[in-house]
């Protein structure tokens, strides 16, 4: 749920983020979704 909350503090306070900020954060949630994936992928296949 922190994921979803931490674009609205910056939006909130006026900070406009830069490309590199942008780009670490889509990777973080790419990122993020990919080692969910992975992990239920790797319980329902060791059952």
């Amino acid at each position: 749920m922190g994921v979803m909350g931490g674009g609205g503090a910056e939006s909130f306070m006026g900070r406009r983020r830069k490309g590199w900020e942008d780009l670490l954060s889509r990777l973080t949630v790419y990122l993020a979704i990919a080692f969910m994936i992975t992990s239920i992928s790797l319980a329902i296949l060791r059952r």
